[in-house]
């Protein structure tokens, strides 16, 4: 699995809040293991939006989508654990604008 690039804002909000070093290492475990243990993965709600997010640590949380079969994209701002799952995306007021609605079927297994 691999991690597209992150945009520029994320980049500096890991700076921000000193969690590169955790962001790499999660970004290593999920590249090797998607579903390691300790990144704790799960798919948010409303789950036809198929957005995921894995765990830097039990403060933040890293959310993304998969944009092919091998691949990820963080889209939306990192948040903070304090969040509940259903309203991750309303700690985030403006996430829904970077992220696209995509049906199921583009993700399914041919």
């Amino acid at each position: 699995m691999k991690i597209s690039p992150l945009r520029n804002d994320l980049v500096k909000y890991l700076q921000k809040h000193n969690l590169t070093g955790k962001f790499n290492k999660a970004k290593e475990l999920f590249e090797n293991e998607p579903f390691y243990p300790s990144l704790h993965v799960e798919l948010l709600e409303p789950k036809h939006r198929l957005i995921y997010s894995f765990r830097l640590d039990r403060k933040y949380r890293a959310l993304f989508i998969y944009t092919g079969k091998d691949e990820i994209e963080i889209r939306l701002s990192l948040y903070p654990n304090g969040c509940s799952q259903s309203s991750a995306i309303s700690c985030q007021p403006s996430a829904l604008h970077y992220l696209p609605y995509h049906p199921k079927k583009a993700f399914e297994q041919e």
